[in-house]
Formats: C-alpha cells, sequence, structure tokens
C-alpha cells in the first residue's frame, strides 16, 4: 500500500517592504492569486514606503469570505497616518464598504515621506479566490500655499509679468487669498497698464477678481468668464491692486494674466486705431465715405478707392465649382493672383501673394522673411499667367518698399501672415485682367454652400519652363479633422484652417504665400480666407484612402493686423 503525505497550508506569511515612488505601479495580490484561492490561516502584512505625497489604489478584484456585510472571518484593511489628508473620508469609505467589498478607487495625499500598512488574514475554514489592488504613486510637488501675491513694478517699457492663481496650471486650493500691487512710474509718459487674459475659467459666484485702480477708486469685479473679445483691458492708472478670493469649496478652475506696458491702448478685434491717437473705429466705418480719422485716414487708403468691386471677375471662369483634377485657369481669371520673384533668379517663382490693396499683398511671414535681408533685391509681379516671364501689357512688376509680419510671429508657423507695401503700386483704374480680393469681415456667416478654391505656379526650378497659373476646387476641413489626421504636424489652432483634396496630386499647383479663395452662392465676389503655410500627402483613415491636405493661416483672425499694419504704414511713407 502507497500512501502520499499531503502537508496541509495551516500558515502562510506574506507581504513584504517596498518603496513607492513617482510613477511607481505596486501590485498587491492574495497568495495564490489568480491560479486558485488563498490559503487557510493566512497572515500577510504590506508596509508601503512613500517618497511621494499622493498616493492612488484601485481594486482590480475583491472576493472574500463573508456570512452579512459585518461577519467576515477573512479580511482585508488598511492602516493610514493619522494626519493623512481627509484621513476621516477615507475611513467612513472602507466603512461604508464593509469588510466584504472594498471601494473600487481610494486617493489619499500625506506630505512625504510617510508609510501606510496593508493586513490580510484568513481563518482555517472556506477559501475564497482573493483579490489583487493596484497601487500607484505620484509626486505632487510642494505643498500649495492658499496665499499669493506680491508687489511689481512697471519700470521699464518692456517690463512683463503674469499673475496667475495658486498652483497654476491646476486648480486652486480653497481659501485661496491673493493680492497683488502693481505700480506704474511709466504713467506720466503715457503708458497703459495692459492686462491680458490669456486663460480665465469661469469663476464661482463667491470666487473672485478685484481689481481697484489707485487714481480714480474705479473697481472692476470678475466673477464670470472673460468673453474672448474683452480679453484685454488698459488702465491708464499709477497704480493697481488686484485681489483674489475663494470661499472653503474645491473648484475646477484657474486663471493666467499677463501685465505689461503700452504707450497706447489697443483696440477690439472689431476696430482698429486711428494712428497718432487713442481713438478706435469700426472695420466697418474704413471707406464708408464719412471721416472718423483725425488726418482722414480711415478714406485717405487707396483701398477706399477699389473697394466695392472687389473679388469680382470680369474673365470668367473656365472651371465648375467642385471638385475636381487641377486644370490651367483661364488668363486673367484669377486677377488677385501674384508672384515674388528675385531679380538674381526672376523666372523663379518664391513665394505667392494676393493682391488686397493697390499698394498692399498679403502672404506669409514665412515668404516675407525670405526678402527680409535686402528688399531691394526683389520684386512682385501683378497681373501675370505665366510663371517665367512678362508677355502682355497688362502685367507689370513693382519693387517693395517695406514688410511687415505679424510681432509675435515664431518659427512653428505660429501668427504666420505678413503684408508687403508695393513701391509702384497698381495703376487705377484697374485692367480686366487685374483686382483686389475682399477681405472677410468678422463674424459675419458664410451663407448658403460656400466654395473655396486654390490657384499657383506650383514650386518651381531655377530653369523652369514655361508654367501658366492652375487652379482647383478644393474641400473644407474641421480643425479637430486635421489635427486628428496630420498627427506629426504641429498643433492646429483657431488661428488656422484646413481643407483636403480628394487627388493629393493637386498639391502640385500650390506654393507657400497662395490663396484661400471662397465664394457664397449667392456671391459674385470672392473672400480671401487663409494663406497657404503648408500641404502633405496623408493617408485618412476614416476613408482608408491617401489625401492632399492644406494647412493655412487664418485671415479672419488676423483681420485686426491687417487692416491695423496698412493704416500704420500705407499714408506715413
Amino acid at each position: 500500500l502507497n500512501c502520499k503525505i499531503v502537508q496541509s497550508e495551516e500558515f502562510v506569511n506574506c507581504g513584504g517592504i517596498y518603496t513607492l515612488v513617482d510613477n511607481s505601479i505596486l501590485r498587491v495580490v492574495s497568495p495564490n492569486y489568480p491560479e486558485k484561492g488563498y490559503p487557510n490561516n493566512a497572515n500577510c502584512l504590506w508596509q508601503i514606503r512613500c517618497k511621494v505625497n499622493m498616493v492612488k489604489m484601485e481594486m482590480k478584484f475583491f472576493e472574500l469570505e463573508q456570512y452579512d456585510n459585518y461577519t467576515c472571518p477573512d479580511r482585508l484593511w488598511l492602516s493610514l497616518p493619522g494626519d493623512v489628508q481627509h484621513e476621516a473620508e477615507l475611513q467612513q469609505q472602507l466603512n461604508n464598504h464593509g469588510c466584504n467589498s472594498w471601494p473600487e478607487k481610494l486617493i489619499f495625499k500625506h506630505q512625504a515621506p510617510f508609510s501606510f500598512n496593508l493586513t490580510f488574514e484568513s481563518d482555517e475554514q472556506f477559501r475564497y479566490r482573493g483579490f489583487e489592488l493596484e497601487i500607484t504613486g505620484k509626486d505632487l510637488g510642494p505643498p500649495v500655499p492658499a496665499d499669493c501675491g506680491r508687489t511689481y513694478r512697471l519700470k521699464k517699457r518692456n517690463t512683463k509679468f503674469a499673475l496667475h492663481t495658486p498652483n497654476w496650471p491646476l486648480n486652486y486650493p480653497k481659501n485661496s487669498k491673493c493680492k497683488w500691487t502693481i505700480e506704474n512710474p511709466l504713467h506720466d509718459q503715457g503708458h497703459y497698464i495692459k492686462m491680458e487674459m490669456i486663460h480665465f475659467d469661469t469663476l464661482q459666484p463667491h470666487h473672485m477678481l478685484i481689481i481697484h485702480s489707485k487714481d480714480d477708486e474705479t473697481r472692476h469685479q470678475f466673477t464670470g468668464q472673460i468673453n474672448n473679445k474683452n480679453k484685454l483691458y488698459f488702465f491708464k492708472t499709477e497704480g493697481l491692486e488686484i485681489l483674489f478670493l475663494s470661499d472653503n469649496n474645491y473648484y475646477d478652475g484657474k486663471f493666467h494674466i499677463e501685465v505689461s506696458t503700452t504707450k497706447q491702448a489697443e483696440c477690439p478685434r472689431t476696430k482698429v486705431r486711428c494712428p497718432g491717437t487713442d481713438i478706435c473705429i469700426p472695420m466697418k466705418s474704413i471707406c464708408d465715405g464719412e471721416i472718423d480719422c483725425p488726418g482722414e485716414h480711415d478714406e485717405n487708403l487707396s483701398v477706399c478707392n477699389v473697394h466695392k468691386n472687389c473679388g469680382k471677375q470680369q474673365i470668367p471662369l473656365n472651371i465648375e465649382l467642385k471638385e475636381s483634377i487641377a486644370t490651367k485657369a483661364k488668363p486673367g481669371s484669377w486677377p488677385w493672383a501674384v508672384s515674388i520673384h528675385s531679380y538674381t533668379f526672376p523666372k523663379q517663382v518664391l513665394c505667392e501673394a494676393t493682391l488686397i490693396s493697390p499698394k498692399w499683398i498679403l502672404t506669409t511671414a514665412y515668404c516675407a522673411l525670405k526678402i527680409s535681408k535686402n528688399t531691394a533685391e526683389y520684386f512682385v509681379r501683378i497681373g501675370s499667367y505665366w510663371s517665367n516671364e512678362m508677355e502682355e501689357s497688362w502685367e507689370f512688376d513693382s519693387n517693395i518698399t517695406n514688410f511687415y509680419f505679424h510681432p509675435d510671429h515664431q518659427s512653428d508657423n505660429n501668427n504666420d501672415i505678413a503684408l508687403i507695401l508695393l513701391q509702384n503700386g497698381v495703376p487705377i483704374p484697374f485692367n480686366k485682367r487685374v483686382n483686389i480680393a475682399c477681405l472677410p469681415e468678422i463674424d459675419i456667416p458664410l451663407g448658403r454652400r460656400p466654395k473655396y478654391a486654390n490657384t499657383g505656379w506650383g514650386s518651381t526650378d531655377l530653369d523652369n519652363k514655361k508654367q501658366p497659373l492652375y487652379q482647383a476646387i478644393t474641400s473644407p476641413l474641421s480643425i479637430y479633422k486635421c489635427n486628428s489626421t496630420l498627427k506629426w504636424f504641429q498643433p492646429i489652432t483657431n488661428h488656422m484652417l484646413c481643407s483636403f483634396y480628394k487627388k493629393p496630386e493637386n498639391l502640385d499647383i500650390l506654393n507657400k504665400g497662395g490663396p484661400y479663395m471662397c465664394k457664397n452662392d449667392e456671391s459674385s465676389q470672392w473672400q480671401l480666407h487663409g494663406t497657404i503655410m503648408n500641404y502633405t500627402r496623408a493617408w485618412d483613415e476614416e476613408e482608408d484612402e491617401e489625401k492632399g491636405f492644406v494647412v493655412y493661416t487664418s485671415v479672419v483672425a488676423f483681420i485686426n493686423f491687417i487692416w491695423q499694419t496698412m493704416f500704420n504704414y500705407e499714408n506715413a511713407i
């Protein structure tokens, strides 16, 4: 008779000592999990030492022996230091679950370093499957003070600083109290205090930002969201006192304000400033026949002589307004398309642009920077059909007086827009093959079934052959879809636009700085909505096919910069 002796699992010692650091994950499981149930007489102690100030515990599985909610021969319990934040609330969560269940998620905070324990015990009776617990450590940085503030002095013209809620860019703590004092010694020289709300969440009724002017006792109180049209505030004062208060309720919110000094108050986005004054006039009043600015700047712009016929074509198109393969344009049918050349290689199109005034063309800052070293070496060709030569009497070249790109232009294509001032200007009246494109108006809907088009000579070689102007109808694309498709591209912002071609070979006609034109079915005029920043082929995963994608600088996003530049510099020459 052969007998096999099996030793029973009457006692199991498990657990251990572990250390949690930032982003580390510890997996705590009952003995034998998940292969089989935990043994009888288990006695496990996990001692966890934390070098972080936040711990998150997530229960992935939990099944212990129990008879009712508070009669549990087998149990897992948590031992925390008495000074853990919200320790009483955590214990209440555990008590509410009794011993036969466990909260799905527990989060607690304590100043590092600290320790806590987990203990598991089972009796000699039945076995159950056990538990699996995942513990994550996170370093939240130093404790967040609820009070903040200091005194700032705008002693130089380029002084700039930021005011923000405690714990920025995370949410501010409860019972916050911040007081900032801003001194403006340049006040006597006509400098304003400029405040720009970079980020401003809606504040609760009892959470408020109060701005108090020292000079005139003016008090501004913000308890709601800053309207996009009112993100800039100017204070003609020697100083400000700014107070931020919150109550004892937690709130998902924050703000970030940039403060600097400026000589003149900037106008709202729907207005422009009359040069040399603090007078802001609506853009709609430009070229309306009534004088609104001292010096008559609003009626003396060269565009005022031709603006009523902007965007109109005297040479009809030879293309249907629906997407198809790019085709050769009819000479003169896109009368605002212009090209930029160098005198060294006059047959090469360096960049493209759009005529928006007899004296101005609009392009990208990328193109303006190309000519920035010596404008005398470059010229603009207007009314041309062929890329490499001027053949007809209605075509002419103009030298460049100056260029003005957006002051906040960055190398990553943000604010990629520029205006170029023509030295000669375009003779008025225009001939049949020259005209300006219309500039869009802010907050004016496009109407029904807008159509979008690109034109271009493409990227040409130094020895390129004679190449005509091409045209193609393109389809608009949302910023969301554009970002999700062009994942490798820089983030596409609200200052940009996108379109696509089902036929990606249409991209071959494009060049940077070229126009993105829009026209409504009901309108006979074309508006300039964008200038080409970049274009590429990419795979559309939703439709499982390759397409051509184009990214533009949005003209309407910079319409204030465009009009203000023409105001400031056209009549100053």
